[in-house]
């Protein structure tokens, strides 16, 4: 028998949590639900109102998210959340890539409050939960910033070193298992990462998570190019400049590649590059999360 899950994925934005999200979806027992956070009036940070894009593109109604739904989601209890979708949905593992960590302790805090935090109605739901911290090493996420937001460094920094250094403190806070998942080892190693996921989760891995772009997904907002690997959605998705269409058709194209780790080379100069290495705070937290930053630029 399967058991029920929750899986919960944090990390910064352009971390590849939609990315994540949609290959998790593609197993038979598994469903993504985007960034549920889009949903919910009362929490103000990230993108509201969100909608599926693959249906949006095709023009229809979403069999799920749909304005229905929407509205007895918001009259549920948030900790009922998940178990409404699941009875929706008919899969017993569901996923949440709203990736802000303050969504979750705003979301975790409810089962706290609703069944103590000793309790064993807390520790049931706590053994089926599991948090995948998604990490992006500093370079990529400095050098996506940069292409599209005008943020200085200092604030770019703070931003990355925030983000993760909160993850990993609300994981402690509410005692939740976790794993730290490095989205470039997800691309260089796709198969023997994803099945370590798979086991981790309790799961056993399905051959189609890898070809996901072939399984229907329907999910609640997200990076538009991690949808360009469907083919509605490639033919008829928009996006906000020519440039954001065609670097997202690039990442299409090269699907699981070393390349994709490797773009800041290209866009980050030395003494920006620099600036990261300089900073202790970004590389304390980057080694917590397994990366070694200066092996990073020798490779």
């Amino acid at each position: 028998m399967w058991q029920n899950k929750e899986v919960y994925i944090v990390g910064t934005s352009y971390s590849g949590s939609t990315f994540l999200s949609n290959l998790l979806n593609a197993h038979p027992k598994i469903f993504s639900v985007g960034e549920l956070s889009g949903w919910f009036d009362d929490f103000d940070f990230g993108i509201n109102d969100a909608f599926c894009p693959v249906c949006a593109t095709e023009g229809q109604r979403c069999p799920v998210f749909n304005d229905e739904f929407k509205t007895v989601i918001q009259q549920t209890h948030k900790e009922q959340v998940i178990s409404l979708i699941r009875k929706a949905v008919g899969k017993p593992v569901i996923v949440d890539s709203s990736k802000f960590p303050s969504w979750f302790d705003h979301y975790f805090s409810h089962k706290v409050a609703v069944h103590g935090a000793h309790s064993w109605r807390y520790r049931f739901w706590r053994s089926r939960v599991r948090v995948i911290i998604l990490a992006r090493s500093p370079f990529a996420f400095f050098a996506s910033v940069r292409r599209r937001e005008k943020l200085s460094t200092r604030a770019t920094k703070l931003q990355w070193i925030t983000c993760y250094e909160n993850a990993l403190k609300m994981c402690e806070k509410y005692n939740v298992p976790f794993r730290t998942l490095r989205f470039e080892q997800l691309l260089i190693e796709p198969e023997a990462t994803v099945k370590q996921l798979c086991r981790w989760i309790g799961v056993r891995y399905h051959p189609k998570m890898l070809q996901f772009w072939e399984i229907p997904v329907h999910s609640l907002g997200g990076n538009a190019g991690a949808y360009m690997w469907y083919k509605s959605f490639r033919e008829k998705g928009q996006f906000a400049t020519k440039g954001d269409q065609k670097r997202a058709q690039e990442y299409a194209d090269r699907q699981f590649s070393v390349e994709k780790t490797n773009s800041w080379r290209h866009l980050l100069s030395r003494r920006e590059i620099n600036a990261v290495l300089r900073d202790q705070a970004v590389v304390h937290t980057a080694e917590k999360l397994g990366y070694d930053l200066n092996a990073l630029i020798s490779v």
